[in-house]
C-alpha cells in the first residue's frame, strides 16, 4: 500500500492485511466500487476509485468520513487540540463527552480511534464507547494528509447501512443492492 493511501484510522477486522497480502487478488477495473463494511477503508484507499459506495452499520465511523469530506480542516485542527491535551483524564473526559456537531464528533471519533486500547471499537448496552485508554499517544499522525482523503472522496457517496434487505440509508433516502445492481437513489 502506497504511503499517501494509508487508512486515517486502524479498526480490528480491517483489511491491511489483504492488502499487503493479496492485492493482486483485487479486480483492476469496474465502474463502481461498493464497500458495505468499511472501517478503516483500507481497501478503498489502495483502490483509489473514481466512484464508489461507502457503507457501514456504525454511525460515528460513517459520520466521520462525511465530516472529513465537507470539512477536514476543522476536523484536523480538532485534532490538533485533542493532541495538545491528551492525557488520562482528558481522554476518559472525552470519551464520555457527546460532542454536537459533525466536525467535533469526527475529531472525537479519531481522537478515540488512535489512543484506545487496541484501536478498538466498542460500545456498551446503552450504546456508549467504552474502550479503555491504550498505550498510543500519537493523535496526529505523520502519515494523515485529510486533503487527499477529501479528493479520494469527491466521488464518494458514505451511507449508514441497515441490516434489512442489503439497504442502504442516505440524509436523501434509501437504496438497495442486488448482485451487481444498485437500485433507488444514486
Amino acid at each position: 500500500m502506497e504511503e499517501a493511501n494509508v487508512p486515517f484510522l486502524k479498526w480490528a477486522g480491517g483489511k491491511r492485511w489483504l492488502i499487503r497480502n493479496g492485492a493482486q487478488l483485487a479486480p483492476v477495473r469496474f465502474n463502481t466500487y461498493i464497500e458495505p463494511f468499511l472501517g478503516s477503508g483500507a481497501v478503498f484507499f489502495s483502490l483509489n476509485p473514481s466512484r464508489s459506495i461507502l457503507a457501514d452499520v456504525n454511525t460515528e465511523l460513517v459520520d466521520t468520513y462525511n465530516a472529513i469530506k465537507t470539512n477536514w480542516k476543522e476536523v484536523e485542527s480538532q485534532l490538533r487540540r485533542h493532541e495538545r491535551n491528551h492525557d488520562d483524564s482528558y481522554y476518559y473526559k472525552l470519551r464520555d463527552s457527546r460532542p454536537r456537531t459533525n466536525v467535533t464528533r469526527a475529531a472525537r471519533f479519531i481522537y478515540l480511534n488512535r489512543t484506545c486500547w487496541n484501536g478498538l471499537y466498542r460500545v456498551n448496552l446503552n450504546g456508549k464507547f467504552n474502550v479503555p485508554r491504550g498505550s498510543k499517544n500519537n493523535v496526529v499522525l505523520d502519515t494523515d494528509d485529510f486533503k487527499k482523503h477529501l479528493i479520494f472522496s469527491k466521488t464518494v457517496r458514505c451511507y449508514l447501512r441497515t441490516s434489512r434487505n442489503h439497504s442502504f440509508k442516505s440524509q436523501k433516502g434509501r437504496f438497495r443492492v442486488r448482485g451487481s445492481a444498485v437500485h433507488g437513489e444514486s
